[in-house]
């Protein structure tokens, strides 16, 4: 079969490219590649046309899986890793990173209380819960860490944070004083907080949270309505879910006076946005907002003369705040040249990425089927990178 892939190309002039820094910034591949693998087997491509392209790869993510990975990683940290519970409560192996000298813990909620931890027929976020996720926080705080970022994308859960809440010791009752399950199916059954066994060194711990999405709890754009269908809920679920939800905001407001409902994140991971900004006192923030800043990825974007960057599929969710998005707009802020790479590109979405984007790959378009693209994404990342290193020679980079 012959190969050839889609390249979009509007009208540019190429400047400042005799030194030939290129930045490979992208996210993972969802359930393909994770985001540092895509960037290798772009890079390799590359330096198949030029070995002394000066290459610079930063692995991203904007909250969920792979945030480990990009931020360790990138700042050369190490991992720890931990028995925790996984979202239904059986025996796992998880881990966080340390980057600072240590000082501060990387956690990914999806290690401990993901979706891809779950079988298709395992999936109920009715029952799912964060008291993993708990776990992680927990040790991470008892090793002395000055502070935590926690990632909250990817989750299984539906619990308002209370497994979270729980792991660190906060107790929630029902009506005749006994400690309820920590999950969502226990949310409407509680009706006092003690929060009097709650780790004390979590209040000295600033946590702050990343995550891509700024849904509130409850509601039509709530937790429950948006993500509940993907984790497994039926559409009356999703009803039940939400009105749990509702409740459960009611009486942590009754509780514990804390209005936290509406926080742009709070309905992200199943309202675990909500849950650590309750019981943990958690800044929440956008994740590729966070990640260009943590990593200094200005600096890096002004360093180099082409930007590729790109994620599993460019479609319309894309320029929501997603870390391709902001990457792109970082490259065009300091007149760079941007090049996109995707898995696969939403057909109705090509005009538009066209206009955004100087050049634009797509594997499935040199494949020959979706699964094909899939199963052999880095034979074909490498063709793609070997497809940019020869436009790159070409008079007008130059």
């Amino acid at each position: 079969m012959m190969l050839f892939t889609y390249v979009y190309l509007k009208n540019f002039k190429f400047t400042n490219m005799n030194s030939k820094k290129i930045l490979i910034a992208v996210d993972s591949f969802k359930d393909c590649l994770p985001s540092l693998e895509v960037a290798k087997f772009l890079e390799e491509g590359l330096k198949t046309t030029n070995p002394s392209l000066e290459v610079n790869k930063i692995p991203l993510a904007d909250g969920g899986e792979g945030t480990v990975e990009a931020i360790v990683e990138s700042l050369r940290g190490s991992y720890v890793s931990v028995q925790v519970k996984d979202p239904l409560l059986r025996d796992i192996s998880a881990k966080y990173g340390l980057i600072n000298n240590n000082e501060t813990a990387i956690i990914e909620m999806a290690s401990a209380s993901g979706l891809t931890l779950l079988k298709e027929d395992e999936r109920n976020p009715m029952f799912t819960t964060t008291f993993g996720t708990g776990e992680l926080i927990y040790d991470a705080v008892n090793r002395d860490v000055k502070n935590i970022i926690i990632g909250i994308g990817g989750s299984a859960t539906n619990d308002a944070g209370i497994g979270m809440a729980t792991a660190l010791g906060v107790k929630f009752l029902n009506g005749e004083n006994n400690v309820v399950e920590c999950n969502c199916s226990a949310l409407n059954k509680i009706t006092k907080i003690d929060q009097t066994n709650k780790l004390e060194r979590l209040s000295k711990t600033p946590i702050t949270v990343i995550c891509d999405v700024t849904n509130p709890l409850y509601g039509p754009d709530g937790a429950a309505h948006v993500y509940g269908p993907q984790k497994g809920a039926t559409q009356e679920m999703v009803q039940i879910m939400d009105s749990y939800l509702r409740q459960f905001a009611n009486v942590v407001e009754k509780e514990l006076k804390i209005f936290a409902q509406d926080l742009p994140g709070a309905g992200a991971a199943g309202g675990l946005g909500f849950g650590l900004a309750v019981f943990a006192n958690a800044k929440l923030t956008s994740g590729i907002d966070f990640l260009i800043e943590f990593l200094c990825l200005d600096e890096k974007v002004k360093n180099a003369d082409l930007v590729i960057t790109g994620e599993g599929k460019l479609d319309y969710q894309t320029q929501f705040n997603k870390a391709p998005w902001g990457i792109l707009q970082k490259a065009k802020q300091n007149g760079k040249i941007a090049i996109g790479v995707a898995g696969i590109i939403d057909e109705d979405a090509k005009k538009y990425f066209n206009k955004k984007f100087d050049l634009l790959y797509s594997t499935v378009d040199i494949s020959e089927s979706p699964y094909d693209s899939i199963i052999n994404a880095g034979k074909y990342l490498r063709i793609i990178g070997q497809q940019i290193g020869e436009e790159i020679k070409k008079p007008e980079f130059l």
